[in-house]
């Protein structure tokens, strides 16, 4: 009753209605909470912004064609308002994501560009409906900048809490970022056609929309343009070549899209693509096709879970990539998954994947399979059986290296020179 009281009952519907959709998930009720402030308040300041959640809460709970109707309907209603380039946009990534109609796709994002530069040369943009309350401005205002340095020195997205308002009168950054979504999306697409200059071209415009990735670039540090213009270069983002060709053109480009949404840390949308893939929504996948997505799938499950503040989900994610090794393809990828999780049960408290873990460590260092993964495991079994006191096992696991193993050798030899240790172990004191 406070807060109704002193920033009125609009807001307060508005507020709780974000919260559900922004941290709870709460989707069905989400919506519902939204129509209310339309029903109730449809001239008021939040009424624009709840049409467009409204309209994104159909596109999480998979209603794809209620969430183009809705969306559609904001952009014609009233195309300069405050929220139809974000409207675009929505169109624009269900027409890739949902549909994978790059056409369409590319369209869209092609019109969002032309609406930025026509708001930005508008003295006046059309948001008639957004005066809000005097004493509701502190509590609506989004942050100035769209991302800050923690204390780390880590480059972190800007909170967007429950009740702000984030759109071009508000927001400073609102409208470089919807560009820099655009030429993402559009260095996605050409680098998916083959258009590897053009690709270069679109991702390079995200310097000039962002400026702590341009400082990043600067500096020498991997950022999204880093790993977007390295696939671009390179003709793909993680599935290889020889995985991608295992596809139809259709597949081919939900897994580059799920690549896509992974290297720019969206760990949310990755996972939704690679499940929709293992669910044959594209096309039924043969055992050797899912291999890719499971792989890609568990990573995002890990990454996911710890962006999203709930520390890493190894858990989870190693029921994922069990699927992979059910298999035993022996596959390369199929090694990289067994490297991965021993590699990453270093890093938890759970005795189960632990356990499991060394298993795995032990299968690839007795492989007869020759290969980065297997050589790797050695190193650290050997490194582990050194830490453990067992120092003679270590050495001869680690003797198995040969010359001709080049930086691996080179490696082996270091480590037996100081007991299994990277770092040779402090002399005695003499007393």
């Amino acid at each position: 009753m406070r807060d109704i009281g002193l920033y009125g009952e609009d807001f307060v519907l508005y507020r709780d209605a974000e919260g559900l959709r922004r941290q709870h998930r709460k989707f069905k009720e989400a919506r519902a909470a939204y129509l209310e402030v339309l029903t109730r308040f449809p001239q008021g300041p939040y009424a624009d912004a709840s049409q467009l959640y409204a309209a994104l809460c159909f596109v999480e709970t998979d209603k794809i064609p209620d969430a183009e109707r809705e969306l559609t309907a904001l952009r014609q209603a009233n195309p300069y308002g405050p929220y139809s380039g974000e409207a675009i946009l929505e169109l624009g990534r269900i027409a890739l994501e949902h549909h994978l109609n790059p056409g369409a796709a590319r369209g869209c994002f092609l019109l969002l560009d032309t609406w930025i530069q026509e708001v930005k040369a508008k003295p006046v943009l059309n948001i008639t409906k957004l005066a809000v309350p005097t004493a509701a401005l502190k509590v609506t205002a989004p942050p100035q900048d769209e991302k800050y340095k923690d204390l780390w020195g880590n480059v972190k997205e800007s909170e967007i809490k429950p009740g702000m308002l984030v759109n071009p009168k508000t927001c400073p950054w609102y409208l470089d970022d919807l560009a820099e979504q655009s030429a993402m999306y559009q260095g996605f697409l050409f680098s998916a056609d083959g258009k590897k200059e053009e690709a270069l071209a679109a991702y390079k415009r995200i310097l000039d929309c962002d400026p702590a990735t341009r400082r990043l670039e600067t500096q020498g540090e991997w950022n999204d343009y880093t790993r977007l213009k390295f696939g671009a270069q390179h003709g793909y983002l993680i599935a290889n070549p020889k995985e991608l060709n295992l596809y139809d053109e259709r597949q081919k480009l939900a897994v580059s899209l799920g690549d896509f949404h992974y290297v720019i840390q969206d760990f949310e949308h990755a996972a939704a693509i690679f499940t929709d893939l293992l669910n044959n929504k594209h096309g039924a996948l043969t055992p050797e096709q899912r291999e890719y997505p499971l792989y890609a799938l568990g990573h995002c499950v890990y990454r996911g879970h710890w962006q999203a503040g709930g520390g890493h989900s190894l858990k989870e994610a190693f029921a994922v990539w069990e699927k992979v090794l059910v298999r035993k393809s022996g596959s390369c990828r199929e090694y990289q998954t067994a490297y991965t999780m021993a590699n990453l049960s270093h890093y938890t408290n759970d005795p189960a994947l632990r356990k499991r873990g060394r298993e795995l460590l032990m299968d690839l260092a007795k492989a007869k399979a020759d290969n980065d993964f297997t050589r790797k495991a050695r190193i650290c079994l050997a490194m582990d059986m050194a830490a453990e006191g067992r120092k003679d096992e270590a050495t001869a696991i680690l003797g198995l290296f040969k010359e001709a193993d080049g930086d691996y050798y080179a490696m082996a030899q270091h480590l037996i020179k100081n007991g299994g240790q990277l770092i040779a172990p402090a002399p005695k004191a003499n007393r």
